[in-house]
C-alpha cells in the first residue's frame, strides 16, 4: 500500500519541481515591416526565471482576504436581519398592548362619559358644549384605535416580509 500513496506524492512533487525551474522559448520570424532586408529576419530566445513564486502567494492571499470580507458581510447582513425583525416584533407587540388599553380602558371610558353626558343633556342637568366635547373625545379615541390598528398592520407587513415562509409556516 505505501508504493501507491508515494507515486501520487512523488508526481506532485515533480509537478513542483518543473514549476521552479526557468522555462526556456526559441522563436524565429519574418517582420515584413522593416525596409532594410538584414531586419526582416528575426531570431529570439526567451528565458522564464521563477523567483519565489510571491505572484501566486498574492493572488491566495488576496482571494483569502475577499473570501474573509465576503463572511463578514454576511454575517453582518443577518446580524442587521436580526435587529430588524427584533424591532418590529417589538413594535408589533406595543401595537397589540396599546390596542388593548384602548379596547379594554379608554374607549369604555369615552363610550359611558359621552353617554352620561347625553343622559344629562336629555334631563336637563347638562350643557350642550359637554355632550359635544364628549363627542368629539369619544372621535378622537376611535381615530387614536383606527391609528393603532393601521401602524400594527404596517408593523405585521414588515415583518412578514423579513421572516422566510417556512419560519412564518412553523410560526402559525
Amino acid at each position: 500500500m505505501q508504493p501507491r500513496r508515494g507515486k501520487p506524492r512523488r508526481a506532485r512533487l515533480d509537478v513542483a519541481e518543473v514549476d521552479r525551474r526557468p522555462t526556456f522559448t526559441a522563436n524565429a520570424g519574418y517582420n515584413s515591416l522593416w525596409a532594410d532586408e538584414r531586419k526582416r529576419w528575426v531570431v529570439g530566445i526567451g528565458v522564464r526565471i521563477p523567483f519565489s513564486g510571491q505572484r501566486q502567494h498574492s493572488a491566495v492571499r488576496k482571494a483569502t482576504a475577499e473570501a474573509s470580507q465576503k463572511r463578514w458581510l454576511a454575517t453582518q447582513a443577518q446580524r442587521e436581519w436580526r435587529a430588524s425583525i427584533a424591532k418590529l416584533r417589538a413594535s408589533v407587540e406595543a401595537g397589540h398592548g396599546r390596542l388593548n388599553i384602548l379596547n379594554e380602558r379608554h374607549l369604555p371610558n369615552q363610550r359611558a362619559h359621552w353617554e352620561a353626558s347625553l343622559n344629562e343633556l336629555a334631563s336637563g342637568t347638562g350643557r350642550l358644549e359637554d355632550a359635544i366635547n364628549s363627542a368629539r373625545q369619544l372621535t378622537g379615541a376611535k381615530l387614536r384605535r383606527a391609528g393603532v390598528i393601521r401602524d400594527l398592520y404596517g408593523a405585521s407587513a414588515g415583518y412578514e416580509a423579513l421572516i422566510p415562509v417556512r419560519t412564518i409556516n412553523a410560526l402559525n
